[in-house]
């Protein structure tokens, strides 16, 4: 064909038929897909908005229909605002719930309280929630376990300030106790009032509330003599009851005491043995002093807890009629501890011997043969059980006894257990001086020996010295007794004083001295103070007869006994090495023969252990200081402790810079005389009797010392 022939024409069809018709399709399906995207999302926001919180988190935490979105731009613990899409529409927005919640951090209580009494506590809770805590908005802590109580006198307490979310609030406040002894719970949690309890509740604390310390005590019962003579000691005892609370203890800040109202019986507190509890009852038993003078005086006492309160029962008050000594009687003893050295006892007990436990029976008692009786056998104090026992430490020998005619070295003997049972003897006394000698022991305990005449001339003898907690201790009491008249009694009890879980024991006795001796009394008995630590004696011998040894003995207060010393010394010098500084003593000195008969007693002399300044004095050299005068008030004070008489009042308590003057000197003159007057002692007269208008002089001073060395 011709390349310029004209071409057929083809069907006419419409240029944009088809394009419209897939547009038109497109809308088609547009629209049906808003439409079914509408219908899915009202579903799915109407199932949105029935779903829980936790389900709408878990939702929002899952991988994305685009039912939901959520977004989180605002503060820790703060709850997502929420978004609800469909079709990358946002379709709602959910804002987050509130929400109160508690978390427990800690507490501090008093595991124990006193009754009624105010204590400091602290709890320390987190708000773990979505709200802030106010007081207006009505958060509290609460009491629980009950709930709501007022067991500690609130059920609730205020905020101490605004707490936000994820914020630690501390209660600080004061609880009373309750006025009940008693366990009581300790339990709190936080409360929007009106709203509810929310969060944790504290661990509950179970509190012990213990009874206000209250003393108190009950009187039980007493014995007390109704009549005394002056100066001599007595057994008292009283029981009480512990009614209080308290626990009664012997030591510490402020210990309990037995205490006298009266402060006229030598003691004015009895200290207690041990530890005594609630309902306990103690028994005291002591010894008072009657007092010097006669007359009738009140015995009463009551409990008291030092720094305290005198608290309880006072003591029923007894009227004590107190008279003066016959005199003319003595007794006076001492003990020392034994070896292993066997003792015999027929050439000991020139009069009588006695010994108890021989045949390993409690009831075996050997005495001497041939003779009167003197030594009784033992009686039973208290109600303990009296054993036989043989392994004593030391041994006893005799020959002629009944109704076991001899022993060698046999180490029986008998014990009790117990506080306050033991044994009572006795023994013949009269004018004439005899000896008895009473071997004793103690195990795990202390020993009281008892020792007095039945006249009551003599003031009694009494030793609590033998004394071990940790074991054995033996000793043997020597003692020199005369009554004032014939037909008299000395009574020896030895009992337990402190029980550690032993005994006391006893295994022989032994008596001398029959029928006197013809020696004198030593004479001009003349004690002097060499040191503060040393006293020396010199005397005239005794005459009439051969002498055996001296004995000396000395006592630290008037109306106290006199203790032999343990030394024996052959001549008429001694030197007592055990004095205390600044101690008054007096000294006696009998003496001896070899059947160990006494003689009657030398004069009693005075001797403080204290040494002075310059001494001797130089005349024209020395000059009378303040020191002087010091030492010299000192050694009459002591003087005066020694005659039971109260420490003197001074001119010029602290002379330092001060001249000595006469008023000084007449002061010690005083008051060494009416000590010394006291004790019945006789000094030449003073130079310059009259110090008025006299300078002080060396020969004042010097006459003081020699008075009180």
């Amino acid at each position: 064909m011709s390349k310029h022939s004209v071409r057929q024409p083809k069907p006419a069809i419409a240029k944009h038929s088809a394009p419209l018709r897939r547009r038109g399709q497109r809308q088609q399906i547009i629209a049906v897909c808003v439409l079914l995207s509408l219908i899915g999302a009202g579903a799915a926001l109407a199932q949105w908005r029935s779903l829980s919180a936790s389900a709408k988190l878990n939702m929002a935490s899952a991988p994305p229909m685009l039912l939901a979105q959520t977004t989180n731009n605002l503060a820790p613990n703060t709850p997502a605002k929420e978004y609800v899409y469909a079709g990358g529409r946002l379709l709602a927005t959910e804002e987050p719930a509130l929400a109160n919640n508690a978390t427990f951090v800690s507490q501090a209580v008093p595991a124990t309280m006193t009754a009624g009494q105010s204590y400091a506590v602290t709890v320390v809770m987190r708000n773990s929630g979505t709200t802030t805590w106010t007081s207006g908005a009505l958060y509290r802590l609460g009491s629980q376990n009950p709930q709501d109580n007022l067991t500690w006198g609130m059920g609730r307490v205020e905020l101490p300030s605004a707490v936000a979310p994820g914020a630690t609030a501390t209660f600080n406040f004061t609880v009373t106790a309750p006025l009940a002894a008693g366990n009581y719970n300790f339990q709190w949690r936080m409360v929007q009032e009106g709203i509810g309890w929310f969060g944790d509740t504290a661990p509950n604390v179970a509190v012990a509330v213990n009874s206000v310390p209250t003393n108190n005590a009950t009187y039980v019962s007493q014995t007390v003599p109704a009549t005394m003579t002056t100066g001599q000691s007595y057994p008292v005892t009283i029981t009480l009851t512990n009614t209080g609370n308290t626990y009664w203890t012997p030591s510490g800040t402020n210990p309990y005491s037995l205490a006298s109202l009266n402060q006229t019986w030598g003691l004015n507190n009895v200290t207690l043995a041990g530890v005594v509890t609630p309902n306990g009852t103690v028994t005291f038993s002591f010894n008072v002093t009657a007092p010097a003078t006669p007359g009738t005086y009140s015995f009463q006492w009551r409990m008291l807890q030092q720094n305290i309160e005198w608290f309880g029962d006072y003591t029923p008050a007894i009227s004590v009629t107190v008279t003066a000594q016959a005199g003319g009687g003595a007794v006076s003893g001492g003990i020392v501890s034994m070896g292993t050295t066997t003792v015999n006892l027929s050439q000991e007990g020139t009069l009588d011997w006695a010994h108890w436990g021989g045949q390993y029976t409690a009831a075996s008692f050997d005495h001497k043969a041939s003779v009167a009786q003197q030594i009784s056998n033992y009686s039973v104090i208290g109600s303990g059980v009296v054993n036989a026992y043989g392994n004593h430490n030391y041994g006893f020998s005799w020959t002629d006894g009944t109704p076991t005619p001899s022993a060698t070295a046999t180490t029986t003997g008998v014990y009790v257990t117990g506080l306050g049972n033991g044994y009572r003897i006795t023994v013949p006394a009269d004018t004439t001086t005899r000896t008895l000698k009473l071997y004793t022991g103690v195990y795990y305990a202390q020993g009281k020996l008892d020792a007095r005449l039945s006249d009551s001339s003599s003031p009694a003898y009494i030793d609590t010295s033998l004394n071990n907690n940790a074991g054995v201790s033996n000793g043997v009491y020597t003692l020199a007794y005369h009554a004032a008249s014939a037909g008299q009694t000395l009574t020896v009890t030895f009992t337990m004083q402190s029980d550690y879980g032993g005994n006391v024991a006893m295994q022989a006795a032994t008596l001398s001295g029959s029928g006197g001796t013809s020696l004198t009394a030593p004479s001009n008995l003349v004690a002097t103070a060499t040191s503060t630590t040393q006293v020396s004696l010199t005397w005239t011998a005794s005459t009439g007869g051969t002498v055996d040894h001296y004995r000396v003995e000395r006592s630290q207060s008037s109306g106290a006994p006199f203790i032999p010393l343990q030394a024996s010394p052959a001549g008429t010098n001694f030197t007592d090495t055990t004095a205390t500084s600044g101690v008054a003593y007096l000294y006696r000195v009998c003496a001896v023969d070899a059947a160990g008969n006494l003689s009657a007693y030398s004069n009693t002399d005075l001797a403080t252990a204290i040494t002075f300044t310059d001494d001797p004095l130089t005349s024209g050299v020395t000059v009378i200081k303040a020191q002087h005068l010091m030492e010299l008030r000192q050694a009459v004070n002591a003087v005066r402790a020694t005659a039971n008489l109260t420490a003197a009042g001074w001119t010029d308590i602290a002379p330092q810079g001060i001249a000595i003057k006469a008023v000084h000197l007449q002061e010690l003159r005083t008051n060494l005389d009416q000590a010394l007057s006291t004790l019945g002692m006789t000094t030449p007269p003073y130079t310059d009797p009259n110090l008025v208008g006299v300078g002080v002089k060396k020969i004042h001073v010097e006459e003081l010392r020699q008075r009180v060395k």
